[in-house]
């Protein structure tokens, strides 16, 4: 199983903070935790504030992401950062 980690900083537009795209797996894991600064709100390409899935300061969120499928995300105000955990599972 492959691990990435990473803090994307985020602002009121939309940004790309996981993906399955281009991979050849079984399974994509993300989990995304919301840095006290702000909520922030995962959905797809056009999130917003407004329609996305809120993720609360201190909190966690997994998802599990399909194939093809990528995970956005946003702030409703300023530039908090959200901690991305993604797991790849290479097995067949």
């Amino acid at each position: 199983m492959a691990i990435l980690s990473r803090i994307v900083t985020l602002s009121t537009t939309p940004q790309l903070v996981a993906t399955q795209r281009g991979y050849v797996i079984e399974d994509v894991g993300a989990v995304f935790l919301s840095e006290p600064s702000a909520d922030i709100f995962i959905g797809g390409i056009g999130v917003t504030a407004a329609a996305g899935t809120r993720v609360a300061v201190g909190t966690t969120m997994n998802v599990d992401i399909g194939p093809g499928d990528d995970v956005w995300a946003v702030a409703s105000a300023g530039t908090p950062t959200v901690r991305v955990l993604t797991t790849r599972n290479t097995q067949p």
